[in-house]
């Protein structure tokens, strides 16, 4: 029953429709533009790593996830968006969205990764620094038609789902070898999105932001082997894909549950 009841509130929150504009005073989920640092604010930058068993995720390498199994990752790309920091009851926007991108090591190097996201962040000492994986319901509500090429919410990101009229929010693709025959000969692949499945993270971090103090940036890491192994299992033989069909959006919410566990900032 605990099931049917969180499957039937997954359902509503994917139909329903978000009716309110942004005001002034509503800062969480609005989509401001980026703004540059002033005489008042210094730029850092957010680095993102993934790792496979500690050591740096290598696309298209091949490692082993806690069965033996060997695998490897092809393509992983996932959103970040309403990045805060905090300082008691004060917290100031300091990035609003940007698309995290590990692709073909082959591929030129100006276009190889893109893990960093400039941070804009005025002087003043905070205690904490929150953000979120996925967008939120506005964000996600948009047209990719309406940005340029090179914003992270364009079409041509190709992170958007036609059928859906909504944003992918994290992607990961390759092979594995489910049956241990020595051949990654298995195809997986997840796309997580909807609004069920947008999470946001808060964590203890101490900045201090002066005039002429240089941070150089903040560190946010996570195991790829966490995303499929966490509080929750995927089954990735069984379940080897997931591309937005609701009967089986439970895969997707293990996947967000555990990716969000996953993380840590440093």
């Amino acid at each position: 029953m605990a099931q049917l009841s969180k499957f039937s509130m997954v359902l509503m929150l994917l139909f329903s429709v978000t009716m309110n504009s942004c005001s002034k005073d509503e800062v969480i989920g609005c989509p401001d533009p980026p703004t540059a640092p002033t005489d008042s604010s210094e730029t850092v930058i957010m680095l993102f790593n993934a790792t496979a068993n500690g050591q740096p995720l290598e696309l298209l390498k091949n490692f082993r996830d806690p069965l033996g199994r060997e695998l490897q990752v092809e393509l992983l790309k996932f959103y970040v968006s309403n990045i805060y920091v905090h300082k008691g009851l004060v917290s100031k926007k300091v990035g609003n969205v940007g698309l995290i991108t590990l692709v073909d090591p082959n591929l030129p190097d100006s276009v190889k990764s893109i893990n960093e996201i400039a941070l804009n962040i005025p002087y003043g000492n905070y205690d904490q620094i929150s953000f979120s994986i996925g967008l939120d319901s506005v964000q996600n509500a948009g047209s990719p038609n309406s940005f340029p090429n090179s914003h992270p919410l364009s079409i041509s990101q190709n992170t958007y789902w036609d059928s859906w009229g909504k944003y992918k929010f994290f992607m990961i693709e390759g092979k594995g070898d489910w049956d241990g025959d020595g051949s990654l000969s298995n195809i997986y692949g997840y796309h997580t999105g909807f609004d069920a499945c947008y999470r946001t993270l808060v964590f203890d971090k101490q900045l201090s932001i002066q005039k002429d103090d240089i941070l150089e940036s903040i560190n946010v890491d996570f195991e790829v082997n966490d995303v499929f192994f966490g509080q929750d299992t995927v089954n990735m033989k069984t379940n080897p894909t997931w591309h937005g069909e609701i009967s089986t959006i439970e895969t997707a919410l293990i996947i967000s549950d555990n990716l969000k566990d996953a993380i840590n900032l440093y």
